[in-house]
């Protein structure tokens, strides 16, 4: 199992901050060998960021055919209800305007669906991207902290 890319630079972080000083100078001694092997582990976990990002997009893709099947099959049942009541029915004003509403609320409640599983998928995507803002502060600190050092 792929260790998770925040941990990692905490660790390379932590490694930086916990390194023997030069005296009289900013600078650190780091193993190099430990280094080499923590950007491996790091360039190893940084796809599982990126293949969640997919998977997320594939999820969203997968709900929204999911709304749009269920908003077609329920159109489909209250196009058949409608037809049912105009047929069974003698005043087919009365059938009409039921058959409308149904219409209307299935239609509403199909948007409410896409609506949301936009808002699921937008909410998974702002955490995502939010993770990703972390580990990239994290990188950039420890950069910026090995060009001080």
């Amino acid at each position: 199992m792929r260790t998770n890319l925040l941990v990692l630079l905490e660790q390379l972080e932590e490694a930086i901050s916990e390194a023997p000083r030069i005296p009289m100078t900013d600078k650190v001694v780091v193993d190099g060998e430990f280094f080499l092997d923590m950007l491996e582990k790091i360039r190893l976990a940084l796809p599982d960021e990126v293949v969640r990002a997919k998977q997320i997009e594939n999820e969203r893709d997968k709900l929204m055919a999911a709304g749009q099947q269920d908003a077609e099959k329920i159109i489909r049942q209250a196009e058949a209800y409608a037809r049912k009541l105009i047929d069974e029915h003698e005043i087919t004003t009365k059938a009409k305007a039921q058959a409308e509403q149904i219409l209307k609320e299935a239609q509403a409640r199909a948007k409410d669906l896409t609506a949301g599983a936009d808002e699921y998928v937008d909410r998974t995507l702002s955490d995502l991207a939010g993770l990703l803002q972390r580990t990239l502060a994290v990188i950039e600190k420890g950069r910026q902290k090995l060009k001080r050092d």
